[in-house]
């Protein structure tokens, strides 16, 4: 609903906004009812809504906010928002391409370049890996209960499988990346537990092949998203400067304890921001996008710096490319799209323009009884779109303001007088001079 109200309705009504709450709501229900037949299959009990709704769990226990989060918090955004404008202009270059040597070579070049492409991201995420040693499996026990858990979406690719309690010892960094879901690299992005698991080098090659991937995939005629990719690339933003932020306190292989005060210097937790910051530099949302972060992730402690890099980001976004990727592809497609902004966001402030600058001395106006030539001059000499309506002074006393006509209206009243004339006319000299007809009256 707030997605809706923010980024696509040019217009808003009350009875718009239920409309669009009740679908939520119907879509809401189907989805739950499916889950629950899914989840009886095994366990039985239909209509349970028993699995939760929360995506990106991304603690068990909260960390504690601090107000110094803010500031990195804004390098966040600024970096995020630097990076969207990046993402909608190769976005807009591949759109100009596509359009320029792909279109014009018929359905078969359209269906190809994703199979053309979607080959080539894939065999470069398949064979990137092997520049990467396979590393120890990190077990710290942040909570007290043995062996931490976390990490079981790790990959092996060429890595040794065998361990304790049949669970790998080594993994690969690139691996546990590329190999992996959007999801489940997301959620690998989000943890708190363990800084060690993703380095400079791995996170960073990955987000450049991944960054370039996302945004020349985006227009291509397949079934695809954004939203996870935006995920992905934010958190990768927001954890690559966590952990420079850590550096800077502990060092590689240091974390504060979760009771810290400290404990929000975590890479998971600025990898949160990164996310949320990177989706507002690239959709340009704002309340609609807070919700979404906070609802598909659980996490309330984090509310002011999540908003904080948000609006960083769409005001460097704003100000270095003005159309969202959305208004982009309206764009591209010629679709007709008038801005929210209009003449405010040109002028500033509407308010501050005086009536002198927009109007002119010498008015045009156009009396209650006007004779059909003299309206015919009227349009011929002036380019207004309309003109003040006035009644006839009294004894040369001043005119009196009655109303308001368009051009466009002066023209259909024009074009209807010709055709009464005309019809006049021809029934004159069908009937001779006499016949006791008369003129048709022009109002």
């Amino acid at each position: 609903l707030l997605f809706a109200f923010e980024e696509i309705a040019s217009f808003w009504q009350r009875s718009l906004g239920w409309q669009i709450f009740f679908s939520c709501m119907c879509a809401t229900f189907a989805l739950n009812m499916f889950q629950s037949a899914e989840y009886a299959v095994d366990n039985g009990h239909f209509g349970l809504f028993a699995k939760s709704g929360v995506i990106f769990q991304v603690s068990e226990t909260g960390i504690a906010n601090h107000a110094l989060a803010l500031l990195p918090a804004v390098l966040i955004g600024l970096e995020c928002g630097l990076a969207s404008v990046w993402f909608c202009r190769i976005s807009q270059w591949m759109a100009g391409i596509r359009k320029r040597y792909v279109s014009p070579r018929g359905k078969l070049a359209v269906m190809l370049e994703p199979v053309v492409l979607g080959a080539a991201f894939v065999a470069l995420m398949v064979f990137l890996p092997v520049m990467w040693e396979c590393k120890p499996v990190p077990h710290l026990d942040v909570s007290g209960k043995g062996r931490n858990e976390t990490f079981t979406n790790l990959e092996l690719y060429i890595c040794d499988p065998s361990g304790d309690e049949g669970a790998a010892d080594t993994y690969n960094e690139m691996a546990s990346l590329a190999l992996n879901t959007g999801e489940d690299t997301v959620k690998q992005l989000l943890n708190r537990n363990a800084n060690q698991v993703f380095g400079y080098f791995s996170m960073v090659v990955f987000l450049g092949v991944y960054f370039v991937g996302a945004a020349c995939a985006n227009g291509m005629a397949i079934s695809s998203g954004l939203f996870v990719p935006m995920l992905v690339i934010g958190s990768l933003i927001g954890r690559i400067t966590g952990l420079v932020i850590l550096d800077v306190f502990m060092g590689r292989e240091g974390q504060f304890a979760p009771d810290s005060p400290w404990a929000w210097v975590n890479p998971g937790v600025f990898a949160l921001i990164g996310a949320g910051a990177f989706m507002g530099g690239v959709t340009r949302l704002t309340i609609a996008l807070v919700v979404i972060i906070m609802e598909m992730s659980s996490e309330v402690h984090f509310v002011l710096p999540i908003m904080t890099a948000i609006m960083t980001a769409k005001w460097l976004a704003d100000n270095l490319e003005h159309h969202s990727i959305y208004e982009k592809a309206l764009v591209n497609r010629k679709i007709p799209f008038l801005s929210g902004e209009g003449m405010a966001h040109s002028m500033k402030l509407l308010e501050t323009v005086t009536v002198s600058r927009v109007m002119r001395p010498n008015v045009q106006v156009v009396r209650v009884q006007e004779r059909i030539s003299g309206l015919r001059q009227l349009l011929k000499r002036t380019s207004h779109n309309g003109f003040p309506v006035v009644s006839q002074p009294e004894a040369g006393g001043p005119a009196v303001y009655v109303g308001f006509i368009t051009r466009d209206h002066l023209q259909v009243v024009l074009r209807s007088a010709f055709y009464k004339l005309s019809s006049f006319d021809s029934s004159l000299k069908a009937m001779g001079e006499g016949g006791g007809l008369q003129a048709p009256k022009l109002v």
